[in-house]
C-alpha cells in the first residue's frame, strides 16, 4: 500500500488518468462525431471533478458509532475533509486534510479478543518503526495504549496515539507543521479520554469475561474520569469492580467520589478483608471507623520469653497488618507458638547496598561486554548510560524495556546486605533475650535483601553464636513487586512458609526432602509457591521430639 501522506500522485490526478485513456478510446471510435466526442469529454471531466467527494464524503468507519470521535478532530470533523480511504485486506486506512493543510491518517485493522495482541503488535512494530527512523518521543505508555510524537521532518511533527479494543487495532497520526501554535496536552488528554472510552465501550458490550481482561485498561478510564469530575465516574468504577474484584486501588478510589454510605462501606469492607498494602487498608479501616495496627501497640521483647516459640519481631519499614496473620498462619503450620515483640534498640536503616535491579542490569551488560568479567568498577549511573547507548543502537523496544527497568529501580528503592543488618540485630538483641535455644528470633522486614553473590534472598540465618537470629523479608512476595492481583490471604502464606526455615534452622532441624513441605529449600517464588501448608511427617517428628524432651526437664 502507499503512503497516503507520501503520495506522488495525488488523488484527482489519478481520475483524470482514467478520463484520459478513456477519451483516447473515445476518440479512435467516435471521429466522424466531434461535437459528441466534446460533449462526452465535458460530462467525463465533471465526474472526475466530483469523483472524489461522491466516493468519500459519508464513507465514515463503522467504529465511529462506538467512538466519540470528535476530540480526534482539532476545530471539529466539520473543518475537516475526507480526502481518502483505501482498503487493503485487513487493512483499511482513511486520511482527512483541513484548510491549514494539516492531515489526520487513521489506520485500523479488525480483531477479536483472542487476535487483538498480534494486531496491536503489528501496529505497534510500525510505530516503532517509526521511532527508529525518525526521532521521536513516547509520551504514554501502557497496555494496548501508547501516544508518540515524532519529528516527521525539519517543518513537521506528528502525534501518533496507537490503541486496541477487543475488536479492534487503531492508529491515529495528525501531522501539523512545528510552528503551528498547538496545546499537545490539551489534545492528549481529549483523545486519551475518548481512546479510554471506546475501550470501555467495547468491553462492556462483550460482557463480563472481557471486562475482566480488560480491567488494566478500564481502570485507566475511570481514573480519568474521576480526575476530570466526571458524574459517569461512578457507574465505569461500579462496572469495573464487578469485573475486577481484587483491584483494591480501585475500592479505595470508588470510595472517595460515591455518596452512597453503604458502597462505601461494601467496599471499604472488601479492601479490608483482602488488601495488601498498608496504605489503602488503613483508608478502609477509616471509613469503618476501626483501630489501625501500630507496631508501638507491641510489648518490648525480654528474658522472659523463653521456650520452644518463635518471636516476630516487626523492623521497619512494615506493614502492621501482616503480622498476626503470619502468625497464626505458623501456628497453625507447626503448632510452634508465636509471639509478636517490639525490638528495644532504634533500628536505623541504612542507606540501600545497591540498586533492586543492579545484579540484573550487569547480567545485560556481561552479554553485550563478554569480555568485561566484573563491573562492581561501574557506578549505577554509568551502566544505565553505557547500556542506553547500546539500546539506542539495538532500536526503540529494547530503549523502552530499559526505561521501564530503571523506572522500576526508582520505584522499588533499593536492596540492602542482608548480613550487617543479620550483626547489628544480633547484637542489639543480645542484653533482652532469652538464652534458651529453643526460642527462636526472627526479624521480620519489608525491605529487599541479599547475601553475597545472590540476586535476592528471602531469609538469611546467622549472628552472634550466644544470639543467632533471622532476618526475613517478604518483598518479593509482594504483588507491587510480581505484577500479581493483590491477595493478602496470598502473601500471609507465603510469609509464613517462610518462617518455617528461618525459625526452624534454630533447632537443628534437617531440611525436608518433601518439596510440598514448608521447611524445604526454595530457590525462589515459584518454588515457593509450590510448597503446602503441612510439615512433612519426618520435620512433625522432630518438633515433637523437642517439645517432648523439653516435657521431660520440666
Amino acid at each position: 500500500m502507499k503512503n497516503l501522506l507520501a503520495m506522488e500522485t495525488p488523488i484527482n490526478e489519478m481520475y483524470c488518468y482514467h478520463y484520459n485513456a478513456i477519451g483516447s478510446t473515445i476518440a479512435m471510435t467516435n471521429q466522424k462525431s466531434t461535437k459528441k466526442r466534446i460533449m462526452l469529454k465535458k460530462i467525463i471531466l465533471m465526474l472526475c471533478l466530483m469523483t472524489p467527494a461522491m466516493s468519500f464524503a459519508d464513507e465514515l468507519p463503522v467504529f465511529f458509532e462506538s467512538l466519540r470521535y470528535e476530540p480526534f478532530f482539532p476545530g471539529g470533523i466539520n473543518t475537516w475533509k475526507l480526502n481518502a480511504k483505501i482498503t487493503e485486506q485487513e487493512l483499511t486506512t482513511f486520511q482527512w486534510i483541513n484548510e491549514n493543510k494539516h492531515e489526520l491518517l487513521l489506520k485500523y485493522r479488525n480483531a477479536s479478543p483472542t487476535t487483538i495482541e498480534n494486531v496491536y503488535g503489528s501496529f505497534a512494530k510500525e510505530l516503532d518503526e517509526l521511532i527508529k527512523s525518525k526521532s521521536g518521543q513516547i509520551l504514554k505508555l501502557g497496555e494496548f495504549f501508547a501516544i508518540v510524537l515524532i519529528n516527521e521532518n525539519e517543518s513537521n511533527q506528528s502525534m501518533n496515539l496507537l490503541y486496541g479494543t477487543p475488536e479492534g487495532a487503531y492508529l491515529w497520526k495528525y501531522l501539523f507543521p512545528k510552528t503551528y501554535k498547538f496545546s499537545i496536552e490539551d489534545y492528549m488528554s481529549k483523545v486519551s479520554l475518548a481512546a479510554r472510552e471506546h475501550q470501555y465501550k467495547t468491553a462492556f458490550k462483550l460482557g463480563n469475561v472481557i471486562m475482566g481482561r480488560w480491567g488494566s485498561s478500564i481502570h485507566e478510564y475511570a481514573k480519568l474520569l474521576l480526575q476530570t469530575g466526571d458524574s459517569n465516574a461512578e457507574t465505569v468504577y461500579h462496572h469495573l469492580l464487578r469485573t475486577s474484584p481484587s483491584n483494591y486501588e480501585a475500592h479505595v478510589e470508588f470510595i472517595s467520589l460515591t455518596n452512597d454510605k453503604e458502597k462505601k462501606i461494601e467496599s471499604a469492607k472488601i479492601v479490608k478483608r483482602g488488601a495488601e498494602e498498608e496504605k489503602i487498608l488503613n483508608a478502609a479501616s477509616q471509613i469503618l471507623n476501626e483501630d489501625i495496627p501500630l507496631i508501638d501497640s507491641y510489648p518490648t521483647i525480654s528474658p522472659k520469653d523463653d521456650g520452644v516459640k518463635v518471636i516476630l519481631m516487626p523492623l521497619t519499614p512494615i506493614n502492621p497488618w501482616i503480622l498476626q496473620e503470619v502468625a497464626n498462619t505458623f501456628e497453625s503450620i507447626t503448632t510452634i507458638p508465636v509471639v509478636i515483640r517490639k525490638l528495644p534498640e532504634t533500628w536505623k536503616l541504612p542507606s540501600p547496598s545497591r540498586s533492586v535491579y543492579r545484579r540484573h542490569l550487569e547480567q545485560i551488560a556481561s552479554k553485550i561486554w563478554p569480555t568485561k568479567a566484573d563491573f562492581s568498577d561501574w557506578s549505577l549511573s554509568k551502566l544505565q548510560e553505557e547500556l542506553i547507548k547500546q539500546a539506542e543502537i539495538e532500536g526503540p523496544q529494547a530503549v523502552i524495556y530499559l526505561k521501564e527497568l530503571y523506572k522500576k529501580t526508582e520505584e522499588e528503592g533499593g536492596q540492602w546486605d542482608a548480613d550487617p543488618l543479620l550483626d547489628w540485630l544480633s547484637k542489639a538483641l543480645l542484653p533482652y533475650r532469652s538464652k534458651d535455644p529453643n526460642t527462636m528470633v526472627v526479624g521480620l522486614t519489608e525491605i529487599d535483601i541479599y547475601s553475597g553473590d545472590s540476586n535476592f534472598i528471602f531469609s538469611l540465618y546467622g549472628g552472634l553464636e550466644e544470639s543467632p537470629v533471622s532476618l526475613l523479608s517478604y518483598a518479593r512476595m509482594r504483588a507491587k513487586f510480581t505484577q500479581e492481583s493483590q491477595s493478602r490471604k496470598r502473601l500471609v502464606e507465603r510469609t509464613a512458609k517462610e518462617l518455617v526455615p528461618a525459625s526452624l534452622k534454630r533447632l537443628g532441624i534437617p531440611r525436608s526432602m518433601d518439596p510440598t513441605c514448608p521447611y524445604s529449600y526454595s530457590s525462589g517464588l515459584e518454588r515457593l509457591d509450590e510448597k503446602t501448608l503441612i510439615l512433612s511427617d519426618s520435620v512433625k517428628k522432630e518438633i515433637q521430639k523437642i517439645k517432648d524432651k523439653l516435657e521431660k526437664r520440666l
